[in-house]
């Protein structure tokens, strides 16, 4: 049984326009919809109301309630006759004279309405049913499909590991290979126009195919993320009883658990690869499972289509991001570089081992986040969640492109500085997607905030969001740009930067009130909403602003000392508190205590790192924390303060170098200085 959008060519031409009034294509979300919503409405009603009618010899609004209650009935056991092949004509029925029958006036209008919510809730449980069974003899089309285009792409993949192929060649195979998919069924069957649909479902499937091919560049990497997300849309057909997809889903991840102990070593090399056969395969069949799942419990077809991308995002983006920037450099995008995640995420300190765990958790958390979003089933909620999480991995892919390349790739040619920027360093245009997703998400968490249970669903049928976003968005991004918000550099913000972004916010939130005032009286808004989304907004936009130095607050927590240099700083004033900074944002360093003689200072903490007593304390701190460079902040201390930290790191054979924070040299000084340091 179909459960989307019926054809024109499925139904009479009468029933047209009442298709076309319902706008969603998962009809048994609509229907599970209603049912609330008619409860809500009775609920809300005083009881003198039962009995009202606009007009004479018309329906009140009881008999209303009656007549769905029929049609119900009737429609339910029409439905029953036809999955039955039940041959006989069925009969009609005349409305009014069953309505006169029904004594409507008789019952509570909350009564109506619980029984019209228990007839709607077995026939979806029908409904429902009747779907699995179409479902299964639907199954051996699609995983015979399914499998010889696994069949495909393991084969080109295997001769590709044996001899490299061309790149075309190796693109037909996974063409071949998404045709027969395609052709027994596996298809993005929430969208009814097929020549939309199927060229599609052709990208999805080559595209994360690719995606964990360019994954596999680092051991244990491809098949760990392969089994975060093959573990969570297994979980997530478990909740929905498809047990087929669940199967699939947890038969892959349990593969590649059984492949991660040879390939993913604590101490020593890979025992065994996984090559181009096993990293196309495991794409290709993500892909497919994410196909086949049923994310009917998503609000709309949107986020519908975003659920399996944030369960595939880490493979994703990291595809995007070497797509573009080897587009820019002009460079092939199937060559191999170390400019993925996973490279910059070494290149900014971490261990092979730790970037590919930290990918894999970060793939955990943005899963599981989403299929609980889909189990809620808030719409407001669900679409704040989708943003605010895209934004933030867009964000974060952000921050490790604006790291130093590290390789160049042969024929690689200097590009422009200005499309540079665009691609690898964080351009306007950039910034402005990611504000556009913040301002979003915003808006929808002020509805989710304001609104719960069946008002939020009303206000998300009633399309007062939808019509509304995109003034919102037109305004603030406006003022973003008015008030200068592009122009700064974020990673160093200060106050006068969060007035401006404080303005913008406010400016953007009077303008696009005054708009919706003129144009319809504001009739259908709430006040409220804008309130909160400015909060909210002021709040996420300056957190995207601050999140440079939090991602970097928390590699450096991730990476720890391990692999680092070990760093003690002599000094807690303002120069070590700079040297902290600095040392913080650089690789191969882990700072681990402070030393200084103030007396108020002992036993504290300076972000995070303890003071672990005075300079005549160095020799104790040095064995304690095993430290192996330290450095001086403090050059105009004592001289028999100096001596004896020096004495102590010769003795104990650790490096130690003053860092000197001189703000008024003389220029001749300091060039004589440099002159003599080069001569030697």
């Amino acid at each position: 049984m179909s459960t989307s959008r019926p054809e024109a060519s499925e139904y009479a031409p009468f029933y047209a326009g009442y298709v076309a009034r319902v706008t969603e294509d998962d009809i048994l979300g609509v229907l599970a919809a209603q049912k609330d919503e008619i409860g809500a409405l009775a609920r809300s009603l005083p009881e003198p109301k039962q009995a009202y009618r606009y007009a004479e010899g018309k329906w009140t609004i009881g008999e209303v309630l009656s007549h769905l209650i029929d049609g119900e009935r009737v429609f339910g056991y029409r439905a029953f006759s036809f999955s039955r092949g039940e041959q006989a004509a069925l009969p009609g029925f005349d409305e009014n004279q069953y309505v006169s029958a029904s004594r409507a006036g008789d019952v509570p209008l909350v009564a109506l309405a619980r029984e019209f919510a228990a007839v709607r809730e077995s026939n979806l449980a029908f409904l429902r049913r009747l779907g699995d069974e179409a479902t299964e003899s639907l199954v051996a089309p699609l995983l015979a499909g399914l499998f010889a285009g696994c069949a495909i792409v393991f084969g080109a993949g295997l001769v590709d590991d044996l001899k490299p192929l061309p790149a075309w060649t190796k693109l037909g195979a996974q063409l071949a290979a998404a045709g027969v998919a395609v052709a027994t069924g596996t298809v993005i069957d929430i969208i009814a126009t097929d020549w939309v649909a199927y060229p599609l479902t052709v990208l999805w499937l080559i595209g994360i195919t690719n995606a964990f091919n360019l994954l596999d560049n680092m051991d244990g990497l491809a098949a760990l993320v392969a089994t975060v997300s093959a573990g969570l849309f297994a979980a997530s057909s478990v909740l929905q009883d498809d047990v087929a997809v669940a199967a699939l889903a947890a038969g892959l991840a349990y593969a590649c658990l059984g492949f991660l102990p040879f390939n993913l070593r604590r101490s020593r090399s890979a025992a065994i690869f996984m090559g181009d056969s096993g990293s196309q395969l495991l794409g290709f069949t993500l892909a497919a499972v994410a196909l086949l799942s049923n994310w009917r419990g998503a609000s709309n077809v949107i986020v519908a289509l975003l659920v399996p991308v944030l369960l595939l995002a880490v493979p994703i983006l990291d595809t995007a991001l070497v797509t573009l920037v080897r587009l820019r450099e002009r460079r092939p995008v199937h060559m191999g570089g170390k400019d993925h995640s996973s490279h910059r995420l070494v290149g900014h300190g971490l261990s092979e081992r730790r970037a590919v765990v930290f990918l894999a958790c970060l793939a955990a958390v943005l899963g599981a986040m989403t299929l609980v979003l889909v189990e809620v089933d808030r719409p407001f909620l669900t679409i704040a969640g989708v943003s605010l999480a895209v934004a933030l991995l867009v964000r974060f892919e952000l921050f490790l492109a604006g790291l130093q390349r590290l390789d160049q790739a042969p024929g690689y040619r200097r590009p422009l500085v200005s499309w540079r920027r665009l691609v690898v360093y964080r351009h306007q245009l950039l910034e402005l997607a990611v504000d556009a997703l913040i301002v979003t998400g915003a808006y929808a968490l002020a509805y989710a905030v304001r609104f719960q249970g069946d008002e939020e669903g009303i206000f998300w049928r009633s399309g007062i969001f939808q019509r509304s976003l995109w003034i919102l968005l037109v305004a603030r991004i406006g003022a973003f740009v008015a008030f200068g918000l592009y122009k700064g550099i974020w990673r160093h913000a200060g106050f006068r930067d969060g007035l401006s972004m404080m303005y913008a916010v406010g400016t953007s939130g009077v303008v696009v009130v005054a708009v919706l005032t003129m144009s319809g009286r504001f009739e259908g808004y709430s006040r409220g909403v804008f309130v909160v989304d400015a909060v909210l907004c002021t709040a996420l936009v300056g957190a995207s602003r601050l999140g440079e130095r939090w991602i970097e607050e928390l590699l450096t927590s991730v990476r720890g000392a391990a692999g680092s240099r070990r760093v003690l700083i002599v000094g807690a004033g303002r120069a070590g508190i700079s040297l902290l900074r600095e040392l913080r944002e650089s690789p191969g360093y882990a700072v681990l205590g402070f030393l200084d003689d103030d007396g108020d200072k002992q036993g504290m903490r300076i972000q995070r790192v303890p003071i672990l007593g005075s300079c005549w304390n160095i020799g104790e701190a040095i064995d304690r924390v095993r430290v192996d460079l330290v450095l001086v902040t403090i050059p105009r201390a004592p001289r028999e303060t100096l001596s004896h930290v020096v004495s102590a790191c010769e003795s104990r054979n650790v490096s130690c170098r003053f860092a000197l924070r001189e703000h008024d040299l003389d220029p001749a000084q300091f060039l004589a200085g440099a002159e003599s340091a080069q001569q030697a």
